[in-house]
């Protein structure tokens, strides 16, 4: 779901347009609309934004700056693909943050519940 970028505040401060694009990019990857690999074509994209090539270029640096863009000179920019070893560290780093929420879940539920001031 891509919308005009075409504010006036925007368009007086070019940093500040190519964040925007930037953000826009980078839930457009969340989204799953740019796919693992795919390539980030500028015109395109810019034309869909209503900006110029300038701000996709910045923010796909920026996106890159983030891991979650590779850009190859002469080609363009290229969603990031994940190899299986970084993608195993992310599920065993999920895992573990998963089994330390749910270790605090009983200690939360042994807590006096307080209404008015007063247990009950």
């Amino acid at each position: 779901m891509l919308h005009r970028l075409s504010a006036k505040k925007l368009e007086s401060d070019g940093s500040a347009l190519a964040v925007s694009v930037g953000s826009e990019l980078e839930a457009m990857i969340a989204r799953g609309e740019l796919g693992p690999g795919q390539h980030i074509n500028e015109m395109a994209l810019a034309r869909r934004l209503g900006v110029s090539r300038g701000p996709v270029r910045e923010a796909a640096r920026a996106l890159e700056r983030m891991g979650l863009v590779t850009v190859i000179l002469n080609r363009g920019a290229f969603v990031r693909e994940l190899q299986n070893d970084e993608a195993l560290a992310i599920y065993g780093l999920n895992a573990l943050l998963v089994s330390v929420a749910t270790g605090r879940l009983p200690l939360a539920s042994k807590r006096p519940k307080l209404l008015g001031g007063r247990a009950i």
